[in-house]
């Protein structure tokens, strides 16, 4: 059930962020969400030039219950990513788990002929997108997920990028190589099927 507390602060956040720099998610798939907190597990990244040139990473995530942890939707995550909003984006990569790397370019976890490298080849070729940022489980603590409040299932809703208590910084290192690709995005990950 959603909160008015959560109500409220998505208000807030919609009210004092300048348009362009909004951040937006909307449910994409899952009848049994409902509004109310959710635990996001992020599955794709990919960044994107807007029409106006503007870019934007998208961030497509399982939505899981609470109670028991089920995959009960998809939620569709849009982070406008310019000089105002890079460093709370990279913080919300880095809080997810992101390693720093592009995958499949860059080797590393998920490895070559494993299920999740044969499963996320073919999310990424449904998408139409030839990469995506890497968000690999912890060895003790497996995938890191977050809570975060659904407002509404049916249309997009405000969805703030920061993160409270357990946010971890990105490195400089994290924001230089997302600096890179917002060069040329398409080169990088294709040309996604909702662009």
């Amino acid at each position: 059930m959603l909160t008015k507390r959560a109500e409220k602060a998505a208000k807030d956040y919609a009210r004092k962020t300048p348009r362009e720099d909004l951040c937006l998610a909307k449910v994409t798939s899952g009848d049994a969400v409902k509004p109310g907190p959710h635990n996001v597990l992020p599955v794709l990244c990919s960044m994107h030039k807007t029409q106006a040139g503007g870019i934007y990473l998208l961030l497509t995530s399982f939505l899981l219950r609470i109670a028991d942890e089920s995959n009960v939707g998809t939620l569709h995550w849009m982070l406008p990513w310019n000089e105002r909003t890079e460093t709370v984006v990279s913080t919300l990569l880095a809080s997810f788990g992101w390693d720093g790397r592009v995958w499949p370019e860059e080797s590393g976890w998920p490895g070559e002929g494993t299920q999740e490298a044969k499963g996320l080849k073919e999310l990424l070729r449904g998408a139409n997108l030839h990469a995506t940022l890497t968000f690999p489980p912890d060895a003790n603590d497996g995938n890191a997920v977050l809570r975060q409040d659904v407002l509404r299932t049916s249309a997009d809703f405000p969805l703030s990028p920061e993160v409270e208590g357990g946010a971890k910084p990105a490195s400089p290192e994290m924001i230089e190589k997302l600096r890179k690709l917002a060069e040329d995005p398409v080169a990088a990950f294709g040309q996604a099927t909702w662009t």
